[in-house]
């Protein structure tokens, strides 16, 4: 055992496998986690979404861009504040070995935007056993950064299968949570309509009383607002704008995970609409049926979906 971390050996029908497991701390559930930030990953030639490194699947890779060189980055909210022990790298399963992590860095921030130093680095061996790094002393926060700083064989991408922390939920301050009330889904509007916005938010620990913020996306001509109900907002400029609601306990602990709308504002004048038959006339018609029924060429434009413009049968 080294550093806390018993490393196993086994022959199992004349193959060598390895792994290697913490004496301590608990994995913690990827449920509530979600992508913060990435700085490079493959959609276009393959389904390599970032993602994919924590959603339990160990068939599902992250991979990076094929042109991106490193390093590259992978920031993940938890969703909590925990205290973390260490992680583990799991590389891909599926028999390749590109992109297969080297050297590496780990760092764990408390809002994801301060990260200081490494809790742990260094080197990954060349296998596609998982792998679990124990820091040197817990960690606690509730985002963390993975940076894959090179690769074996030299390859210019990165890949991953799963990662995975251990350690456990913090005893201290728990995050406040928000719910955005109406709209009560993505919406599309016009150019000069308005929405009403509500909110609700609560906080585990009852850190009263709580601080919210409303933004209503850059270019949208709206001001941000910390009312808890902003009310009726009109939207004057055409674009997609990404309304967020944000709440603060009194301890100045953030909600990690912001609720959002997406309001998609077009402008009438663009859109297509039709052009009323109010003021058209037959300029000629080649055949109309007009003796044996009312088959006038006008009846195509007269609004009436039960008369026709029928040609002469012969």
């Amino acid at each position: 055992m080294q550093n806390g971390i018993h490393k196993y050996l086994f022959i199992v029908a004349g193959f060598l496998l390895a792994f290697t497991t913490s004496s301590h701390a608990e994995l913690i559930p990827q449920s509530s986690w979600s992508l913060l930030s990435v700085d490079s990953e493959e959609t276009a030639r393959e389904d390599g979404a970032a993602s994919n490194a924590f959603d339990g699947d160990v068939n599902t890779i992250w991979h990076t861009v094929y042109a991106d060189t490193p390093p590259h980055t992978i920031d993940i909210a938890l969703g909590n504040a925990y205290q973390l022990d260490g992680f583990r790298y799991l590389p891909r399963q599926d028999g390749g070995d590109n992109g297969r992590i080297r050297q590496y860095e780990f760092y764990v921030s408390s809002d994801g935007a301060n990260w200081g130093s490494p809790v742990a680095s260094g080197n990954f061996a060349d296998n596609a056993s998982e792998q679990e790094v124990s820091f040197t002393s817990s960690a606690t926060g509730a985002y963390v950064r993975l940076v894959a700083l090179n690769s074996y064989d030299g390859d210019k991408w990165t890949t991953v299968a799963e990662i995975n922390l251990l350690g456990s939920l913090a005893s201290g301050n728990q995050r406040p949570d928000g719910v955005i009330n109406t709209p009560g889904s993505d919406l599309t509007i016009n150019v000069g309509d308005s929405l009403n916005f509500t909110a609700t938010g609560s906080d585990p620990d009852g850190d009263l009383p709580l601080a919210y913020q409303w933004s209503f996306g850059s270019g949208s001509g709206i001001a941000n607002t910390s009312s808890e109900d902003p009310g009726s907002k009109q939207f004057n400029n055409a674009g997609t704008f990404s309304v967020s609601f944000t709440v603060t306990d009194s301890q100045g602990l953030a909600d990690s995970t912001p609720a959002v709308r997406i309001i998609t504002v077009q402008n009438p004048s663009t859109s297509p609409q039709l052009i009323p038959q109010s003021g058209w006339s037959l300029l000629s018609v080649d055949s109309e049926e007009t003796a044996r029924e009312d088959g006038a060429a006008s009846n195509a434009f007269d609004g009436d979906v039960n008369t026709i413009w029928h040609t002469v049968y012969a």
